[in-house]
């Protein structure tokens, strides 16, 4: 036999006990790992059987006698373990007297040698045995030996010769016997490798299973072998079978046991479950159950042997042998065959199961996806329901495939669309189901799935009436609908159903068909949810188009009327001329609201009896501009327009006003602000064409633009009167104040000049030098008060020639740094006077400043005269000049405390500060824009001690203005809490004048 043509090991359950394989002390030696004969030997099965199933010793040597594999019989033999024996040669075995060396040797040339020999034990007793050895078997470098145990040696020492012989005659038959019971062990195997290479070359469960039966038939020889599954309820199906004749065959059939149902009560504690195998010799005389007796005689069984057959601890089925001429006795080895034979069907049905579930999920997500697809390519449900009607017809080879809907309102279910897979099956597209007394109704309204076996066994007559035209059995799902309330009552949450149909009346559903159903269900209910939703979207779009399309003409009539009011506010703001404006107001609205056959405004009169048509605009109507219409006359309508309530009306009696004799649609609104009412609006249009709300709005809005012109006209004119008197009135209060300043001057010169000789006089006189002397205190308020007197002359003066302008600006370049120095020297010793202090900060490196240097001193000297007048005695003045560049966040700056005016000239590149700041003192921040003012006086400042006349800030800001700056103060608590007071004058340089 070749090992390399002997078929491959069975993958469960073929490890070989008592065959272990090692390499020999031979091997180590010299090196040679004898890997491919040690692999071929592990990996035949022929030889592996023969290994475990014989009960002689089997040894096999390779060339040079070293033992690499032997079995447990040998191991008993030579007891010796199986590993130590796979460590020694045959020598070691062999008495010396043997000449096993010699015998080695022929056995290699002659590949063939039996006989007997004797053997040492491993306690050294010597051992007759019987012994065949097999050349290059079984593997080219590998010898089998297989030996008998005859005996201890010294059993034959009495008669040799005839102890060998009859121990010889029988070796020979009994190792006959040996080889044809390994033989048939060896063909046991092969048959079990190659069935079981068959079902795992197979995933269709119908054709391992008839393979299965066909070759387990032929190898046992027996009438009948099947497979029995089992279903739900426990009754059992032959599913596959082989048989010897036709007339045996159980091939379909459903096979109800009563008996064996009952002890199946509990399934997984059942003795099949754990692998119990049922055998029956003689159906006749073997103790059997009268029920199961009966049930095999039906049968034409004479002897059984049942196997379970167990998938993932499920009692999936039986495979069954049957002889049905005769009694059989079954051996361990028909039984030992067909349990192997179970496990590997067991793998090969999960495998196969498995593979189908696959196939079915598969099948199940492409019929899914191509719902899913159906849906998103068409809106349509005549299309989706077609699709989805053939699509699980053809997958699950229904012969129906019916589509419902349920019409509450109308008490029935209608067919919607129909699958069949004949032509010649009647057309249900269209059948009308009445809903009241059909129990299959009301389950589908509960949402529940029903399974009718058959329509004529069904209690209610409407469901029977359809029995004979509809057979076999039926599965009706229920189709929701989706996105309801939880408060939405039963029959409003069923859409319809959809009903499964299989001619066949013992057809039972699987559950991977209900979950496929389920599958095909959803998409339609989404399905059917997308359709309503796009019906829905169609009709608010065509009400959203519509909206749109009224309000696109609400919004262009908006636009309209908005740049109709916008160009009369224009009109308003652009003229101050009533008449103007109100004869352009009714024309704009007479041209802009549509069929206006007239527009006309009217004044009431003071005391509100009577209104003056002043302007109008017509198309139809006579000219009414002029005419007076007394209230008296018409009490009803002007007694509305008086309380400031418009109106609309149909003029249908005689009116007074000739134009108003027709009958029209006429719009009042009066004219009037929060100060009173001043005219009207009348709009006159054909009866039928009422004024709406927007032209309402719209006539409103002029109304109150008429009221604001009108105000604002007869405001600007009396302004205007004001204003031209006030020019008058200052007028003659420049004239009277350069009058009196020039008059006053003349009588002040005269007492200056006469204060001057009283005082030589008194000098001489000796009166002025005694300060004790009222006269001497006397002298001196006279002296101040004529002082102060000229200089409120000279102040008067200067402030009229600045606000005229008449004296040119004389820009010169003033260097900061020597000049502040230089104007305050001449207040050093009033300062030392006052026990107060002087600082002076000018900046290093300051540019010249370009200005009026005779403005520049007035301005500075009359800082430091207030400074020094208003600082108490111990605080300090300082004086500072520096550059100044416009920040340029400055229209952003938050320091409007501190940041002066901006300048007038804004594109000067440099601008310069000049600060004269006091302490000790403090302004109230609510006078700050107030101590510029001519004559003003801070209330709290007592005006005999500090003196003034309150011109010489005001004449300051004039001064810092005709120069292009701005001044500003700042005052606020110091740290010590004592005040601080800071002016600051922002400057410019300006221009040098060409030289001539």
């Amino acid at each position: 036999m070749n090992p390399e043509q002997s078929p491959p090991p069975p993958e469960y359950g073929d490890a070989v006990t008592g065959f272990p394989i090692r390499p020999s002390i031979y091997d180590e030696r010299i090196g040679n790992p004898a890997a491919r004969p040690l692999t071929e030997l592990e990996t035949n099965p022929v030889f592996q059987a023969l290994f475990r199933l014989s009960f002689d010793a089997m040894l096999a040597f390779d060339d040079a006698g070293y033992c690499r594999a032997a079995n447990s019989a040998a191991s008993n033999l030579l007891e010796l373990p199986v590993d130590v024996l796979c460590q020694r040669r045959l020598q070691d075995f062999v008495p010396l007297e043997c000449q096993s060396e010699a015998a080695w040797a022929q056995f290699l040339r002659d590949r063939q040698q039996s006989g007997q020999t004797l053997i040492s034990t491993a306690d050294g007793r010597l051992r007759r045995v019987a012994y065949r050895a097999i050349a290059a078997c079984p593997a080219p470098d590998l010898h089998l030996a297989i030996l008998r145990d005859l005996g201890e040696a010294n059993d034959s020492e009495n008669d040799p010769e005839k102890e060998d012989e009859t121990l010889e005659g029988r070796s020979l038959a009994d190792m006959q016997q040996t080889l044809a019971t390994e033989q048939h062990a060896i063909e046991r195997e092969r048959f079990i490798t190659r069935l079981a290479q068959t079902i795992r070359q197979s995933l269709d469960l119908q054709t391992m299973l008839h393979a299965t039966v066909e070759q387990v038939r032929h190898f046992l020889t027996v009438d009948r072998v099947l497979i029995y599954q089992f279903q739900p309820d426990w009754s059992g199906k032959v599913v596959a079978e082989s048989v010897a004749r036709e007339s045996l065959s159980l091939l379909d059939r459903v096979i109800e046991d009563p008996c064996f149902a009952a002890s199946l009560s509990l399934p997984d504690s059942h003795p099949y479950v754990s692998g119990r195998i049922h055998r029956v010799n003689d159906v006749q005389r073997d103790d059997l159950s009268d029920c199961y007796r009966e049930m095999l005689t039906q049968l034409q069984v004479r002897a059984v042997l049942i196997i379970p057959i167990v998938v993932k601890d499920r009692l999936w089925g039986l495979l069954v042998s049957h002889h049905c001429t005769a009694p059989h006795q079954w051996d361990a080895l028909s039984e030992d065959l067909l349990q192997q034979l179970s496990t590997q069907l067991a793998i090969g049905i999960s495998q196969a199961e498995l593979y189908r579930q696959t196939q079915q999920q598969a099948q199940k997500e492409q019929l899914v996806n191509q719902l899913v697809q159906s849906v998103r390519n068409s809106l349509d449900l005549q299309t989706v329901f077609a699709n989805a009607t053939t699509a699980i017809g053809e997958m699950l080879r229904l012969d129906r495939a019916e589509l419902v809907r349920y019409q509450p309102t109308q008490g029935c279910w209608m067919n919607v669309c129909s699958y069949r897979n004949r032509p010649e099956l009647p057309d249900a597209y269209g059948l009308i189901i009445p809903d009241e007394g059909n129990p299959l109704a009301s389950g589908l309204k509960q949402l529940q799935v029903m399974h009718v076996g058959s329509l004529a066994d069904q209690s209610d007559p409407i469901n029977q009436s359809y029995a004979a035209d509809f057979p076999g059995v039926w599965m009706l799902v229920p189709i929701p609908r989706m996105g309801l309330a939880e408060t939405e009552t039963a029959e409003g949450r069923v859409w319809g159903a959809l009903s499964l149909n299989y001619q066949q009346p013992s057809r039972q559903w699987q559950s991977w068909e209900l979950e496929t159903v389920q599958a095909v269900v959803d998409q339609l209910a989404i399905a059917i949810q997308q359709a309503g939703l796009y019906q829905s979207v169609q009709r608010l779009n065509d009400d959203l188009e519509h909206q749109v399309a009224h309000r696109t003409a609400q919004l262009q009539q908006a636009l309209e009327f908005e740049a109709l009011l916008k160009r009369i506010t224009d009109k308003v703001r652009d003229s101050l001329d009533e008449a103007q404006i109100l004869q352009g107001v009714v024309e704009e609205v007479g041209r802009g609201l549509p069929d206006i056959l007239c527009c006309r405004t009217a004044t009431y009169s003071p005391d509100l009896q009577s209104s003056v048509i002043g302007h109008e605009y017509t198309t139809w109507l006579p000219n009414a501009e002029g005419q007076v219409v007394r209230f008296a006359d018409k009490p009803d309508l002007y007694r509305q327009l008086l309380a400031g309530l418009p109106f609309q009306f149909c003029q249908m009696a005689p009116d007074p006003v000739p134009q108003m004799q027709e009958s029209l649609a006429v719009l009042a609104f009066p004219v009037f602000d929060d100060q009173g009412i001043l005219g009207d609006i009348w709009l006159f249009r054909e009866r039928q064409q009422w004024f709406n709300e927007a032209e309402i709005r719209l006539v409103q809005q002029v109304a109150t633009q008429c009221a604001i012109a009108i105000r604002q006209a007869r405001l600007y004119y009396t302004s205007l009167s004001q204003v031209e008197e006030l020019e008058r009135l200052n007028r003659l209060k420049d004239d009277f104040l350069s009058t009196v300043s020039h008059e006053l001057r003349t009588p002040i010169a005269g007492i200056k000049m006469s204060i001057q000789l009283l005082e030589i006089h008194l000098n001489r006189l000796g009166i002025l030098g005694d300060r004790s002397n009222p006269i001497t205190r006397y002298f001196q308020i006279l002296q101040d008060e004529c002082q102060r007197e000229s200089d409120l002359i000279n102040n008067l003066l200067d402030l009229s020639h600045l606000d005229a302008e008449v004296d040119p600006l004389l820009p010169s370049e003033v260097r900061l740094d020597l000049w502040v120095p230089h104007i305050a020297e001449a207040f050093i010793e009033q300062i030392r006077d006052n026990q107060q202090q002087l600082f002076i900060n000018v900046a290093a490196n300051l540019p010249p400043l370009i200005t009026d240097s005779s403005y520049l001193e007035r301005i500075l000297t009359e800082l430091l005269t207030n400074a020094c007048k208003y600082t108490p005695a111990g605080e300090r003045i300082t004086v500072e000049a520096r550059p100044w560049n416009r920040p340029r966040n400055h229209q952003q700056s938050s320091q409007s405390f501190t940041d002066p005016t901006e300048p007038t000239y804004p594109n000067a590149p440099t601008l310069f500060q000049i600060c004269v700041t006091n302490t000790g003192v403090e302004i109230p921040e609510a006078e700050h824009d107030r101590i510029f003012e001519r004559f003003y006086r801070i209330p709290s400042n007592d005006p005999w001690r500090y003196g003034g006349t309150g011109l010489g800030l005001a004449l300051v800001k004039r001064l810092v203005e005709r120069l292009g700056g701005a001044i500003a103060v700042e005052s606020s608590h110091t740290e010590d809490s004592r005040g601080e007071t800071c002016f600051t004058v922002t400057l410019p340089s300006l221009e040098m004048p060409p030289e001539e």
